[in-house]
């Protein structure tokens, strides 16, 4: 089995958790100086689970701790959807009622669940041997998770509540690993700037170079993070998560049978699936090849304005897969969110598109993002496209990162302390840039 990226750039094997043997064949599991078990064997790896929960969909990754390969992955759709597509209608939804609170905590801790179930299905691990899981996401999923108070983001101090780590044993939290394994859920900046940003952030090394570095980190309120060793900010826009599947009439997480590479060759559609099985859906790089293409063959216009009600992907007697007005008119709203918010903090902070050196383009996307079809339809700007690299869900690979070293776990919690948040929502000029960029490149 090939190592993955993580292991590659680990220097020190030190994981959070470790297994001491002994010649007399025991050995401890021991998490810092805690001990979490003791064994008669010093034969069986151990291994744990780095969580990436999103808004709209959650990213499980299952690690040997001793190999520091990953053994497998899976993700899932935030089952508290249902309940509100955004932020603000989840979280007016939770705090109606204690039941409403439960249910969705409920729905989180089953997500997970399935998703670890899926990995150990793939990799044949015991879930006993898991003896540790990290956890990063945006702070309602830490509040509903931990069963946090919803109390105002106003009338809490910054010192006292989103810069700590949260920490609870899995028995006591309904996780299936092993039941004295310690969950751990990083810190955040602030009430909107999750602990996945700061793991987005550890995993592209964008505190570690004197060269600025531009990163636009997918989801449901997309992340535009700009910055060096000096100083990292943050910008953070609404955008329904489109660009991963989300908020269209068949769009999908990046999973088996999602369709990631969209091509017209002659007047004839070809296209790539995930599992390479019957389509059930478009995921996000799907999305931005189908987009593009449709520009290239004039289906539709600069304004996203379609010929036909509909543009029909793939059909058979079983499923119908199409793009409709209200998809490009939602793709087209997300992609000048997007592009207005990266003009006004390359603004604020008097900088411009030739001082950036690297451009990361993160989120769980796909497999087969194609920069110059992001660059067609204005995702990311034509000066940007030899600087651009494509990173699957920067935040997942941040968290194992987190898990499987300690120095890049303290680096983790440290970070949380030095990273601003810059609020696009006070900016005056964000609607009329916003309003300006609704449309495609010509």
């Amino acid at each position: 089995m090939k190592k993955d990226s993580t292991s590659a750039t680990l220097r020190k094997k030190d994981p959070i958790v470790k297994r001491i043997p002994f010649r007399s064949g025991l050995s401890l599991i021991l998490d810092h100086d805690e001990i979490i078990q003791v064994e008669k064997t010093n034969k069986k790896h151990i291994f744990g689970i780095a969580v990436d929960l999103g808004t709209t969909s959650i990213g499980v990754s299952l690690c040997n701790l001793e190999s520091f390969q990953q053994l497998s992955s899976a993700t899932r759709k935030n089952e508290q959807s249902e309940f509100g597509l955004d932020i603000k209608s989840r979280l007016k939804f939770a705090a109606g009622s204690d039941e409403n609170f439960k249910l969705l905590n409920r729905k989180l801790i089953e997500a997970i669940n399935n998703a670890i179930e899926e990995c150990l299905s793939k990799s044949g691990v015991n879930s006993n041997r898991i003896f540790a899981a990290m956890i990063v996401g945006v702070p309602l999923m830490h509040h509903i998770l931990f069963s946090l108070p919803l109390e105002n983001p106003q009338n809490i101090s910054k010192k006292d509540h989103y810069l700590k780590l949260t920490q609870l044993k899995a028995g006591k939290l309904g996780l299936k690993i092993n039941k004295a394994a310690n969950v751990r859920f990083l810190p955040e900046v602030d009430e909107q700037i999750g602990s996945d940003t700061l793991a987005a952030i550890l995993s592209l090394g964008l505190d570690r170079t004197n060269k600025l570095s531009l990163c636009v980190d997918m989801g449901m309120e997309t992340k535009i993070i700009l910055g060096a060793k000096k100083e990292v900010v943050v910008a953070s826009v609404q955008t329904s998560s489109v660009f991963e599947g989300h908020s269209l009439k068949c769009g999908m997480v990046h999973q088996a049978g999602a369709i990631e590479w969209f091509r017209i060759i002659k007047g004839k559609i070809n296209i790539l699936t995930k599992g390479h099985i019957r389509p059930q859906g478009i995921c996000g790089s799907g999305i931005i090849d189908i987009l593009s293409e449709l520009l290239r063959e004039k289906f539709i216009d600069r304004r996203a304005r379609m010929k036909k009600g509909t543009y029909v992907v793939y059909e058979d007697k079983k499923r119908r897969i199409e793009l409709t007005q209200f998809d490009l008119d939602k793709i087209l709203q997300s992609k000048a969110a997007v592009t207005a918010s990266i003009q006004i903090l390359l603004k604020k902070e008097k900088t411009g598109y030739a001082q950036i050196n690297k451009v990361f383009l993160s989120g769980n996307l796909g497999d087969y993002l194609n920069v110059d079809n992001a660059v067609r339809i204005g995702l990311i700007d034509e000066q940007f496209k030899n600087k651009i690299n494509f990173k699957n869900n920067a935040a997942l690979v941040g968290v194992k990162l987190a898990l499987l070293n300690k120095a890049q776990f303290k680096k983790i919690l440290n970070l949380s302390q030095v990273v601003r948040h810059f609020p696009l929502q006070r900016d005056a000029q964000f609607k009329k840039i916003y309003k300006k960029e609704l449309k495609f490149p010509g």
